[in-house]
């Protein structure tokens, strides 16, 4: 995509650096979670491949959504702990209550 944008205009628009913006365009870094909702916001779709499993639906649908996996526990009433063992897909008990909140959190983002 093309848009023949500055970075200074870019970087207005996403409220970050030019050294920012020019970091995601070497790939130097990664776009930090907080910023995914404006830069998939100002792309108008998602890059990313998309999700197969049950612990890639809950990165992405919190990510797209910009908040960190503390914030995630808090909004479903979970331990941190929790949500990174399912997002990282290392449940060995698989509680359904808990896959229940899961599931209904990616189906709502």
């Amino acid at each position: 995509m093309d848009r023949k944008l500055l970075q200074e205009q870019v970087a207005a628009e996403l409220g970050v650096s030019v050294t920012t913006i020019g970091n995601w365009e070497h790939n130097h870094v990664g776009v930090a979670t907080r910023f995914l909702p404006k830069v998939l916001a100002f792309l108008g779709y998602d890059p990313s491949p998309e999700p197969e499993t049950l612990p890639e639906r809950i990165r992405r649908a919190r990510e797209r959504e910009g908040i960190s996996q503390e914030a995630l526990a808090g909004k479903l009433g979970l331990n941190v702990s929790t949500v990174t063992a399912w997002e990282g897909g290392r449940v060995r008990k698989l509680f359904p209550a808990v896959r229940r909140r899961f599931e209904e959190y990616v189906q709502g983002v």
